[in-house]
């Protein structure tokens, strides 16, 4: 049974940091040196001194790129710049693209705390190999920030659109961010926090089988380090 759950984001305050495409990034392993040092000058506040920190010439045991990476998440957390929302909530996004038809379409899917399962039990799913290198990293930058710092991208089948027609008539009218990001894509981010339209949408989760589609390296992070939850947008194909 999949198990999901509407959670408290941890999201930039837009008061203190109102151009959001200036400190996003994606994810971890698909950013270069040359667009690491871009998302470095781009702002102070960029996710990536947290994602991606850059090694120093020396790498100490007390001062690495995972101690730097949570120190500048908890200085953050601490002076505003990042705040913790008041309710839990499942956080509705949607990402407009143009397809190599020429037609703009938009992807729409949901951020939620998910339970991880080993995968025998059949209820997630992966479809590639992951490597060790990679989890172990992970899971080093999981310890020094305390956070599941990037989302797994995930799918499940829902051929009549009941849950995401749920969330979309119980979500807040306004969006919680509007945005173009560093790819120039548009992104909205709107919050569901009704607990009857989460509840129903728990429960009609709950016969789901979840797809990983990225993030592999991540969920086995997740699955083989202390119990935990791990937040994925899913998107029904």
């Amino acid at each position: 049974m999949a198990v999901i759950a509407p959670f408290k984001a941890l999201r930039y305050d837009q008061g203190k940091v109102p151009s959001l495409n200036k400190v996003v990034t994606p994810p971890y392993d698909v950013i270069n040196a040359r667009q690491q040092e871009e998302f470095y000058q781009s702002d102070p506040h960029n996710i990536i001194r947290v994602e991606l920190n850059k090694p120093a010439e020396i790498e100490t045991v007390e001062d690495n790129i995972y101690t730097r990476a949570g120190a500048y998440l908890r200085d953050w957390m601490a002076k505003g710049i990042l705040a913790r929302d008041q309710k839990p909530a499942l956080y509705l996004n949607e990402t407009t693209y143009v397809d190599s038809d020429g037609q703009t379409r938009v992807r729409k899917g949901f951020f939620t705390a998910l339970k991880v399962e080993d995968f025998s039990s059949g209820v997630i799913l992966p479809h590639e190999k992951t490597f060790t290198g990679h989890k172990e990293d992970r899971l080093k930058l999981t310890k020094a920030t305390g956070a599941n710092v990037s989302p797994i991208f995930a799918l499940y089948a829902d051929e009549e659109n009941q849950i995401h027609q749920l969330l979309e008539q119980a979500r807040r009218p306004e969006p919680l961010a509007d945005f173009v990001d560093p790819a120039g894509l548009p992104q909205r981010l709107y919050a569901v926090d009704d607990a009857r339209a989460c509840q129903e949408a728990q429960r009609l989760m709950a016969s789901k089988k979840i797809f990983i589609a990225d993030g592999h390296h991540r969920y086995e992070t997740a699955a083989n380090g202390p119990p935990s939850t791990t937040c994925s947008p899913t998107c029904a194909p």
